[in-house]
């Protein structure tokens, strides 16, 4: 065994094959696969993160050799290899990442190297005190001594500045356009017991969706920007996030979709009161100005359907009951929303209904 950078414990085996139970997942399922897992079962997974890895299969539990080869989702193998890139070794539901060129590590490595410049900073000052108390008190001998040990240090600072100045070297835009920054969150995330969800292009961590905005550096987190993007730091904004009761106002949503509602019937010739309405139609209604859509997406609105199914306000203020219509398997209805609910599970609405006062 031996360590890497990071932590995180990899096989390494010369000659002689050293088995290693291994669990070969997509990154877009390992999170998945992860959270079904007993928590005391260890497994280990090669290639988490997508960009750089290598899949370092040796052959098949039963014998038969995969060289070069990406094993299938869920299939059991072994690996031997000096390659520990790209590896990570957790218990299900949690996981580290052992990929070096992930931005958590990068983080890591830039906060420690100016811990270290910062300590060498206070050996100069350390020394400079030294050296004014000498002064102060007519110590001759202690002089010289206190100036050669300050120059020392300030080589040492020079040194650990220019270690510092120079660590951050990362492709920022790069990284947050490409899909491994999503899956390294969402890892992250598992790893800490927060539940973050990928739907189209979309981050969901029950109620907040999440955005990535590569070109400003920064999320969006529902209206919020946030440019805080240490994995490890925006797992913790999150979780306080999920602990705050949603800023959703059920009873104001539900009378938009009911007036919305209202102003779609007659569209469509032969609909009448109480017949469903398809979503996206209703979405269209209510972003109908210019510049609306882009400052409430159709995932927002997605978002905001499921929360009002979830909170159980079903009437409107003058008795009309609404009614949602929810698709399943091939059933589904051509531009049905789909939303990530609270468990992870992917849901999809096509349209509602209402009931006028006097049937409801």
């Amino acid at each position: 065994m031996t360590v890497p950078r990071g932590g995180v414990v990899c096989p390494l085996a010369d000659d002689a094959c050293a088995p290693v139970p291994l669990v070969a997942v997509s990154p877009k399922e390992a999170p998945r696969f992860l959270a079904s897992r007993d928590r005391r079962e260890r497994v280990l997974i090669c290639g988490m993160i997508g960009s750089g890895c290598r899949w370092m299969v040796a052959r098949h539990e039963a014998g038969r050799h995969l060289p070069g080869r990406e094993p299938d989702a869920g299939q059991q193998v072994v690996v031997k290899s000096r390659e520990t890139n790209g590896c990570a070794e957790g218990i299900a539901g949690f996981m580290v990442d052992g990929h070096e060129s992930g931005i958590e590590q990068a983080f890591a490595r830039t906060e420690a190297d100016a811990e270290a410049a910062l300590k060498a900073a206070a050996q100069v000052v350390s020394g400079l005190r030294r050296l004014r108390g000498a002064a102060h008190q007519g110590k001759m001998r202690e002089l010289q001594t206190a100036a050669g040990a300050i120059r020392e240090s300030i080589q040492a600072l020079d040194q650990a500045v220019a270690n510092a100045a120079e660590s951050w070297e990362f492709d920022e835009e790069g990284y947050l356009q490409a899909v491994e920054f999503s899956q390294e969150l969402i890892a992250r995330a598992l790893a800490a017991g927060v539940r973050i969800s990928e739907l189209d292009g979309r981050l969901y961590c029950y109620p907040a969706l999440i955005r990535v905005l590569p070109g400003e550096r920064a999320l969006l987190i529902d209206k919020t920007r946030e440019r805080r993007l240490r994995p490890s730091v925006l797992v913790e904004v999150l979780r306080d996030v999920q602990r705050r009761p949603p800023r959703f106002r059920s009873g104001d949503f539900l009378e938009a979709l009911h007036a919305a509602y209202q102003v779609a019937i007659p569209r469509k010739s032969g609909r009448t009161y109480g017949a469903v309405v398809p979503l996206g139609e209703l979405y269209e209604l209510l972003t109908m100005l210019p510049g609306q859509a882009r400052e409430y997406a159709r995932q927002e609105f997605a978002r905001d359907v499921y929360l009002l199914d979830q909170s159980g306000q079903t009437r409107t203020k003058e008795g009309a009951a609404i009614e949602f219509h929810i698709g399943a398997g091939a059933r589904v209805p051509r531009g049905a929303l789909s939303i990530v609910t609270q468990q992870g599970v992917e849901k999809k609405y096509h349209g509602i209904s209402f009931t006028a006062p006097a049937e409801a």
